[in-house]
């Protein structure tokens, strides 16, 4: 018998928690799974999901405090499609879906894609939002961290019992991601004027601080001044939840230190395979707050050189200067000396980009992703 899987997730930004939900509809196993999803927000998710044909439901969530509807709208339509199991994601998402699995008596499989404490910058929303999570977390009969090291941190801060967390990494569907990065009618240096023989330096985030773009802006200056010709392309919208001011300030930044030449601001992208593949070097200087980021093992995939933070579960994704390069978090200083010998031996990015493509392919593609999480769905329900 096919298990009914149902995702729960807010779905208004299409980031990490966005695209794991994604893989694992469009990937999985249709003569073991039948999946619908849960959005609370009418977005990018949302759209891409109904391309693919999926089941889904648009559940609006007014307010995050107002939940009794959004939880009364989700329970009947547990109900009327007969879900086995509820895998939720995000915080609103996981309140009102364990609260629903409680009431309908169904499996529920909450997914950890962050450390809830360290999600924001603002520490009293983190600690709320740990304090909301902790109400409904004895409901879940298992979670997955999205690495080993926020596995660790649960069980030991949060006390959680090591029998119900499992790590499961993100990633990627590889075949797909090269087949569309090959889209030859999309060219970035065209669209923005810049040049083929100028050094390219993407970043790929949401902008809120703690992606630490503005440490990399600072950063360019002094690189841009050595090598000319770095330029940096900075793909995301802006962050509007956890501090609006953070897009416009970067900006500003930018202006400030007479970057404009050399800064790029490409807003949300549908075509970041595509965008990668004209790129010269991926930065993510990450301050906190991080599980596995997709946009690293993309980029991996895409045999594209990495250099971004020792943060949380960054280093499991790339050996320092064997499969991409890792330095200290909030600190400029080493960001423009890793840039900088980065550029002075090009040479080195070879062989970074030849172990980063082989790992990729041996421990990130999807089909490792998907087929580990239904096994749990199988001992879930076998319990």
């Amino acid at each position: 018998m096919k298990i009914k899987v149902l995702h729960v997730i807010q779905g208004k930004y299409f980031g990490g928690a966005e695209q794991v939900v994604y893989n694992l509809v469009k990937n999985a196993d249709l003569e073991v799974i039948t999946p619908h999803v849960v959005c609370f927000a009418d977005a990018d998710l949302l759209k891409k999901l109904r391309k693919i044909k999926v089941k889904t439901f648009l559940v609006y969530m007014e307010s995050q405090w107002n939940i009794l509807i959004p939880l009364l709208k989700l329970i009947k339509i547990i109900k009327k499609n007969k879900i086995d199991i509820v895998h939720t994601h995000t915080i609103r998402s996981n309140l009102v879906g364990r609260v629903a699995c409680f009431i309908t008596r169904r499996k529920c499989v909450t997914h950890l894609h962050s450390p809830i404490l360290r999600d924001f910058a603002d520490l009293k929303r983190g600690k709320r939002n740990e304090f909301i999570d902790h109400l409904t977390r004895w409901i879940a009969d298992r979670y997955i961290a999205v690495s080993e090291s926020l596995r660790q941190e649960m069980i030991r801060d949060m006390k959680m019992d090591p029998k119900k967390i499992v790590a499961v990494h993100n990633a990627v569907d590889i075949n797909a991601l090269r087949l569309a990065s090959g889209d030859k009618k999309k060219d970035v240096r065209e669209e923005f004027n810049i040049p083929k023989d100028k050094f390219l330096i993407i970043v790929v985030a949401l902008l809120r601080p703690r992606k630490g773009v503005d440490l990399l802006i600072k950063a360019l200056k002094p690189v841009t001044e050595q090598f000319s010709d770095t330029y940096l392309l900075i793909v995301g919208s802006d962050d509007m939840s956890e501090d609006p001011n953070y897009g416009p300030n970067l900006r500003s930044l930018v202006s400030e230190l007479n970057l404009d030449k050399h800064v790029t601001f490409a807003g949300f992208r549908n075509d970041v395979p595509a965008i990668l593949k004209k790129c010269d070097l991926m930065v993510l200087p990450s301050r906190f707050g991080e599980g596995t980021p997709m946009t690293i093992i993309e980029a991996m995939a895409l045999g594209l050189p990495v250099l971004s933070t020792k943060v949380e579960g960054i280093p499991e994704l790339i050996e320092d200067k064997k499969t991409g390069f890792l330095i200290d978090p909030e600190s400029v200083e080493q960001l423009v000396d890793k840039m900088i010998e980065i550029r002075k031996t090009p040479d080195v990015l070879s062989q970074i980009k030849e172990n980063a493509l082989r790992r990729a392919g041996e421990e990130f593609d999807v089909e490792v992703q998907v087929r580990r999480v239904e096994e749990i769905y199988k001992e879930v329900l076998a319990s």
